[in-house]
Parts: C-alpha cells; sequence; structure tokens
C-alpha cells in the first residue's frame, strides 16, 4: 500500500531527474506550472510515471491545472486513484 507521503517522495524524486534539480529547489508545494518548471511534455512524461509506478490510470478529466499545480497535488491526485480503486475492488 502506497501512502500519499510515500507518493510524494517518488513523485518528487522522478521531477528532480526530469528537472535536473535539486531537491531543496522542489518542495512539496513548488508551483510546477506557474514556475514554468513543467509543460505538456513534462505532464505527459508524469502521467506516464504514475501509471506505471502505481498501476492507475489517469483519464483526461484528471489532467487539470489544479491537478499538476505541485507534486504534493500530483501526490493527491494518486492517492485518490488508488483509494478509489482499492474500495471498487
Amino acid at each position: 500500500m502506497f501512502t500519499e507521503q510515500i507518493i510524494l517522495q517518488r513523485i518528487s524524486a522522478h521531477l528532480r531527474e526530469l528537472l535536473g534539480v535539486e531537491e531543496e529547489l522542489l518542495g512539496p508545494d513548488a508551483a510546477l506550472l506557474e514556475a514554468g518548471l513543467i509543460d505538456s511534455v513534462s505532464i505527459f512524461n508524469l502521467i506516464g510515471f504514475v501509471e506505471e509506478q502505481f498501476a492507475i490510470a489517469v483519464g483526461d478529466e484528471d489532467v487539470t491545472l489544479e491537478n499538476f499545480e505541485t507534486p504534493a497535488a500530483i501526490a493527491r491526485l494518486v492517492a485518490n486513484k488508488i483509494s478509489r480503486q482499492e474500495s471498487a475492488s
């Protein structure tokens, strides 16, 4: 089972690698889109990463500014998807 903290750690590590930035520059509340750290290509990369890592499907309706605004927001989206998937089983 993945906690939101574990999800956040994995997403943050992936973002640091993808963007080539240090940990202190990419906190949980870093404004990814507003600061220009990620673009649409990076979002699709992130979607592929979370779908593979956490065995979830991210639908078109999930790709919103709110869900991809910060690493913490992405982690919340993933945690909610996992929770819904587990309750459906």
